[in-house]
């Protein structure tokens, strides 16, 4: 078994082997360096949420967020928030949910992307949730901010309950 550098903090190990009888080598190669781990989706949530959603806590009365397993969750007395990161066998995504009362006094659950085509302010492909790789994630820790950001006014509203009713439980809303 011999060690050849291949270049600044990776090695192969080769092993060679001569064939009987024949002027070739055989040899086998294997790949010894560059060992990464993969970061934790939700480790990027904690530290880059905080300070992408930090407009919630400092224009929109909520509490500091709350480190849940799967993201940071937001508080305010009728209304909270949600961001995550999950996976479902071989998918990954990042959602941002929004929980409140409707108009009647019933919990209701929407997504953002849905909120933020109900508002009329743009598209659902504005507000993604596929996730994968760490640039991804940063990438949607940002998009949802934003989202979020023009989506308030709307939740702030006293007819934010209908709002929520529209979306309860789908992509788009209900007309």
């Amino acid at each position: 078994m011999r060690t050849l550098a291949a270049a600044e903090g990776s090695a192969y190990e080769c092993d060679w082997e001569r064939a009987s009888g024949l002027d070739f080598h055989f040899f086998a190669v294997r790949h010894t360096g560059f060992v990464r781990t993969r970061r934790d989706p939700r480790e990027t949530i904690w530290e880059r949420g905080r300070s992408a959603f930090a407009f919630l806590v400092q224009e929109w009365g909520f509490e500091e967020p709350e480190r849940t397993d799967n993201g940071l969750l937001y508080h305010r007395p009728g209304l909270h928030i949600s961001v995550e990161y999950w996976v479902w066998k071989n998918e990954a995504g990042f959602t941002t949910t929004v929980h409140g009362v409707d108009l009647d006094g019933r919990q209701r659950r929407a997504l953002l992307g849905c909120l933020y085509v109900a508002c009329g302010l743009g598209p659902l492909q504005a507000v993604p949730e596929g996730a994968g790789t760490q640039h991804t994630i940063n990438k949607r820790i940002a998009q949802h901010a934003n989202a979020l950001r023009r989506v308030m006014p709307y939740l702030h509203d006293p007819a934010a309950g209908n709002l929520l009713s529209r979306c309860q439980g789908r992509q788009l809303p209900a007309d």
